[in-house]
């Protein structure tokens, strides 16, 4: 009994060193996300549709429109059709008239001009037609960081949960500390489709991960990169894949295997330990 209890008090006594000696701490999981406010204009192809008098059977609201489909009647009683397999909605905004090849020419005073307008909405309209096409988001913003053209990038609108998927297809010169940058968008749902002035986020990077703190990670001759835990007071080393790095922190790929990484783990973040996992 006297041998059992100096071997427990001996060992509480190196434990309570170690964790006096090296500083860990605990593996969390973390999302980060880096992006870039927006504030812009939805263009789309649009068709707006106007009759003197409603139509007989008015589209429901947000269906789908076959190409050539008759809506209505003009004044001088010519048929109103669909110019194209689009999505109808009754309401209108005036802005129905800009066009996809319009904004290529935007600048960032244009842009600014539209968002502060109010267009008159044409007499005896009854509804918009938008084309089930790619879509177009202009939109201002400052402080770019380098972007790449054409690259895949993600779009989170102000209002919206789900994000749509695009791409920048151009970058005006700077204007007043501003550029504006025109997306072209996946067709989206119906709140897709019914935006017009809104606010966004593109979304530059998104990682998730365990947050490694960057003294803690280590490499082995060979380039592999570890981390040692601290388990039952003694070092455990674990293989880590680093997704990202930024600064001081780093994350790590979430490991499915036993022995790997995990949410809750105490990291040494200081301290020697020998290529035998010995404290020195």
């Amino acid at each position: 009994m006297l041998f059992i209890a100096i071997c427990a008090y001996t060992g509480a006594g190196i434990y309570r060193k170690l964790n006096l000696e090296y500083e860990t701490e605990r593996v969390r999981f973390v999302n980060l996300k880096d992006s870039i406010e927006l504030n812009g204009i939805a263009i789309r192809r649009e068709q707006l549709v106007c009759s003197p008098a409603p139509p007989d059977n008015l589209p429901e609201n947000g269906s789908r429109i076959p190409c050539g489909t008759v809506l209505a009647k003009d004044s001088f009683g010519n048929t109103v059709a669909s110019a194209d397999t689009s999505l109808f909605f009754e309401d209108t905004d005036g802005f129905e008239f800009l066009k996809p090849e319009d904004a290529f020419y935007l600048t960032p005073s244009a842009v600014r001009a539209l968002m502060d307008e109010e267009p008159d909405i044409q007499k005896n309209s009854i509804g918009r037609l938008v084309c089930l096409w790619d879509w177009y988001f202009a939109a201002v913003c400052k402080d770019v960081p380098a972007l790449e053209l054409y690259a895949p990038c993600e779009l989170s609108f102000e209002g919206i949960s789900q994000s749509v998927q695009g791409r920048i297809i151009s970058i005006s010169p700077p204007e007043n500390g501003e550029v504006l940058l025109l997306l072209r968008l996946n067709a989206g749902g119906d709140d897709f489709m019914r935006l017009r002035k809104a606010r966004a986020e593109l979304i530059i990077s998104d990682f998730s991960g365990l947050e490694i703190p960057e003294k803690a990670l280590r490499t082995d001759s060979e380039g592999n990169e570890f981390v040692y835990t601290l388990t039952a007071g003694k070092p455990e080393k674990k293989a880590v894949e680093i997704i990202y790095k930024s600064g001081e922190s780093c994350i790590a790929a979430p490991s499915n295997s036993s022995d790997g990484l995990k949410v809750g783990n105490r990291l040494i973040i200081s301290g020697k330990i020998t290529d035998e996992g010995r404290f020195y």
